[in-house]
């Protein structure tokens, strides 16, 4: 049975830790994972692939200095998160009229992330 979860990963600044970072994004990537900040994943999988995930992230880290974390989350907590996304995008209708729009974008639950308001900058609008 497939399982929400996050992946976390910090790893030390650098040449190698660059190099650890792209490797495991492309990881995350390659198990189905969608990136929510520039160094966290969420997804489902599987309790096989947890493992193998992780088995083959802390591999990647090798000696380089950092942690991963992956945390399995149970649906209903999963069901209660939160989340409030703010995009800037280029001005609506090819750049006449009004400067860049924003995007707001409020989910709970199950909904899609994305499914905001579009708006010009300046103007006050709130999404749910």
């Amino acid at each position: 049975m497939a399982m929400n979860c996050l992946v976390i990963y910090d790893v030390r600044a650098g040449r190698e830790g660059n190099r650890v970072r792209t490797k495991l994004a492309d990881l995350c990537m390659d198990y189905g994972m969608n990136r929510i900040q520039y160094s966290a994943f969420a997804g489902d999988l599987q309790r096989t692939h947890q493992e193998e995930l992780f088995q083959r992230a802390q591999r990647l880290l090798g000696k380089t200095a950092g942690k991963v974390y992956l945390y399995p989350i149970g649906e209903g907590e999963w069901r209660q998160r939160l989340c409030h996304e703010r995009r800037k995008v280029p001005a609506m209708g090819g750049g006449t009229g009004g400067g860049e729009g924003v995007i707001l974008s409020s989910t709970t639950g199950d909904a899609p992330l994305g499914t905001g308001l579009a708006r010009r900058e300046g103007e006050d609008v709130l999404s749910h």
